[in-house]
């Protein structure tokens, strides 16, 4: 009630949606949480999947290192240290002819870590 008297008359309060999500997220307990990011994880890589697919359909060698970099940042999260490191040197391999130090660095970056991890 007192927060009602002190909004301008017409605004609209934002709180709700946030805090009805908060209740979904709870509803779900720790094996939805789970099963709700194993999806998001398998929608991201069927988009940097099919992103790679163009990519090498239109010999974009730039888009194709940053799909396959991506595919393995998504592993590396996942714990998938083997198929991280295969995605991170084909990222690697596509810039073997493109001087793209800006995406080079990073994919390198990635790769130290796994190595360490190892």
């Amino acid at each position: 009630i007192h927060e009602r008297a002190q909004r301008p008359a017409g605004a609209q309060v934002l709180g709700p949606p946030v805090v009805v999500f908060d209740l979904a997220q709870l509803g779900l307990g720790l094996d939805g949480r789970q099963r709700l990011q194993d999806d998001l994880e398998r929608r991201a890589a069927r988009a940097l999947e099919g992103a790679a697919s163009v990519a090498e359909a239109v010999k974009d060698d730039r888009a194709m290192s940053y799909a396959y970099g991506y595919l393995g940042s998504l592993d590396e999260q996942a714990g998938r240290s083997k198929d991280a490191m295969q995605y991170t040197l084909k990222a690697l391999r596509k810039l073997e002819a493109t001087p793209t130090p800006e995406i080079r660095y990073r994919w390198e970056w990635q790769e130290a870590r796994l190595l360490r991890a190892a």
